[in-house]
């Protein structure tokens, strides 16, 4: 197993609060299957405040290889849970590790991205070894 990357954001909840509409961001941002939950949040834009931290650093982690849009990246939790992604269509042989953290008006977001793939993992540990013997 070999990290493509990491990701990080840091986000200020009033930054979305100069959007008009929550909606109209909710339907430019969340995948379809986040925006059941979003009608239903106690605060819509809480709600949207949490996706955009950990879409962004979700797209950090992927990025250059692979150069995600907001709608493929699903935020999901069982209740009670931490959050969990999925990205649509999925990135083969790559696992996305993810936590959030809230802070007042501040929601800060971690994502790992973790690729399954063994040739990854032989050119990591050959890169490790050759590092290791300079």
């Amino acid at each position: 197993m070999g990290i493509i990357g990491v990701g990080i954001d840091l986000h200020h909840l009033p930054r979305l609060l100069r959007f008009p509409s929550a909606q109209k961001l909710a339907l430019k941002i969340l995948h379809p299957n986040e925006l059941a939950h979003f009608q239903v949040a106690r605060s819509q834009y809480n709600f949207l405040s949490t996706r955009w931290a950990i879409k962004e650093a979700v797209y950090k982690a992927c990025y250059p290889k692979q150069k995600l849009k907001w709608k493929q990246i699903e935020i999901w939790k069982i209740k009670d849970t931490k959050p969990y992604v999925t990205i649509h269509p999925p990135i083969q042989n790559t696992v996305i590790h993810i936590s959030v953290s809230h802070d007042g008006d501040y929601v800060h977001a971690i994502a790992i991205a973790e690729s399954l793939d063994t040739e990854d993992r032989k050119r990591d540990h050959n890169h490790a070894c050759n590092d290791a013997a300079e």
